[in-house]
């Protein structure tokens, strides 16, 4: 009978270990799931955040400056991911599906840049230089608290500065001779055209109803 006992003992052990490794594996799944997914979309909020701080850079380095940057390399296959230049709006908007984030639905909050002031979801006809920075980096996530499509949008905007020779606008203006959508992780080259002013009739009007010449630095955008 003793005889007989152990190995009942140990096909007991055996069954609790492998469900015990099998509960673990049930559950752990999900954790690790969500674990890579948050990983990957910290990822690339570091690669729009290098992207953002890039444009900014060739715009103040003068006519001539260039930088590369690889947007999306970390992340998995997603029929969601896109790479959009928006001319009207001047901006850049980067959209990928994600799990369980931490930003709440349904408004954009801001990674880069004091203020909204002149942005598309913003209001006002310029920002201040010295005050607030040329654009804003801001996120929005839509969807349900399960799974949301995250949109980064990098966004530039008027600049009211104060020179020797009087008050005007600046901005950094986006311009792609290229394609302006891609769904795939790209390379995207950075390059500073040079100066473009808006004065007299092209000059831009407030909603004052007063009107600035506007300088802008015109940098390439090309999607690769």
């Amino acid at each position: 009978m003793r005889g007989q006992t152990q190995p009942v003992v140990l096909t007991l052990i055996a069954t609790v270990v492998v469900g015990s490794v099998t509960t673990a594996y049930i559950w752990g799944e999900p954790i690790l799931q969500k674990g890579q997914g948050q990983a990957e979309i910290d990822t690339l909020e570091q690669d729009v955040t290098d992207l953002h701080s890039q444009i900014i850079q060739v715009a103040e380095s003068g006519e001539g400056a260039s930088e590369t940057v690889r947007i999306g390399d970390g992340i998995s296959a997603s029929d969601n991911f896109r790479i959009s230049v928006n001319d009207d709006e001047n901006a850049i908007e980067i959209t990928e599906r994600s799990q369980n984030v931490e930003y709440p639905l349904d408004t954009w909050i801001g990674l880069e840049g004091s203020t909204f002031q002149n942005i598309s979801f913003g209001q006002g006809d310029y920002a201040i230089q010295g005050e607030d920075e040329p654009g804003i980096l801001a996120v929005r996530a839509e969807g349900s608290p399960e799974e949301q499509i995250l949109t980064y949008r990098s966004e530039f905007r008027n600049m009211f500065t104060t020179r020797s020779t009087g008050n005007r606008l600046e901005r950094i203006e986006l311009v792609s001779d290229g394609r302006q959508t891609i769904s795939e992780p790209s390379t995207i080259v950075i390059s500073n055209e040079g100066e473009r002013v808006e004065t007299g009739e092209d000059s831009v009007e407030l909603s004052t109803g007063e009107r600035f010449e506007r300088f802008n630095t015109r940098i390439d955008i090309d999607l690769r």
